[in-house]
């Protein structure tokens, strides 16, 4: 009989974080396409933000010349509080980001 949670399993089980930001910089240097992040201000969108972020540091400048655009969608469900988060993070990204090219945010229908 089985008890208790079953067993998960985890990328760095088998792998540091110096390896996983390799792998994304070997990634971003292989493909021409540009890259998007979709950006929610929860906690999925900014670890994915802040592991490529993070990644593409450790290039050198001459290395980061393709765009990565961040764009966030207001869906009108977000309450005041978190609209004001998201656009004050990507202003933030966008002051202090030279390899990020940030859009503005877009507005669903």
């Amino acid at each position: 009989m089985h008890t208790g949670l079953p067993k998960e399993t985890s990328i760095f089980d088998t792998r540091t974080m110096q390896e996983v930001y390799e792998e994304v910089r070997h990634l971003y240097q292989r493909y021409p396409q540009p890259w998007v992040i979709g950006y929610s201000g929860g906690k999925d969108s900014t670890a994915v933000l802040q592991l490529v972020w993070k990644a593409l540091e450790g290039l050198a400048p001459e290395e980061r010349q393709k765009p990565v655009f961040v764009i966030a969608s207001d869906t009108k469900v977000e309450t005041p509080i978190i609209v004001d988060y998201i656009n004050n993070t990507l202003h933030l990204i966008t002051r202090s980001s030279s390899f990020f090219r940030l859009t503005s945010p877009v507005c669903s229908a």
